[in-house]
């Protein structure tokens, strides 16, 4: 099964930066999902495939990257974005790239305008938002 072309799934276990993310997700475009609990979002992926996952990298259930593990079994088309407040992503994205994955990585506090150009980079939104029709962008 292909992934779903816009949907993004949010997991962080600060629920309220999950909501958040995934919020300002929809009112660009996409199509997203916030979850606190990374099994909750497996077993979600199960039935629907998300084109970009996007994973806090330290989270109590489940790592991001093991996270990222997880999904990309039942979708290997799957993008992942890691996003951590941690000066750890070299070694992250060092021992991803060791396991077969390429993943990007956002540093934490994530502005607005910086999280939809870096993930406009992994998905395209499939639907125009209001503030394209305002500003002219929509097709």
């Amino acid at each position: 099964m292909n992934p779903i072309p816009s949907l993004v799934y949010v997991v962080d276990d600060d629920l309220t930066l999950a909501s958040d993310l995934a919020a300002i997700l929809r009112l660009s475009g996409f199509s997203a999902r916030s979850f606190r609990d990374p099994t909750e979002a497996v077993v979600a992926a199960a039935c629907e495939f998300p084109a970009l996952l996007i994973a806090d990298v330290l989270m109590p259930e489940l790592s991001g990257l093991e996270l990222a593990i997880e999904l990309r079994s039942l979708c290997p088309d799957c993008q992942v974005l890691m996003i951590s407040g941690y000066p750890c992503y070299h070694t992250l994205v060092d021992r991803a790239y060791l396991l077969g994955f390429e993943i990007a990585f956002l540093p934490k506090p994530i502005s607005p305008p910086h999280l939809i150009r870096e993930v406009t980079k992994l998905v395209r939104p499939t639907r125009t938002t209001a503030l394209e029709v305002r500003a002219g962008r929509h097709t």
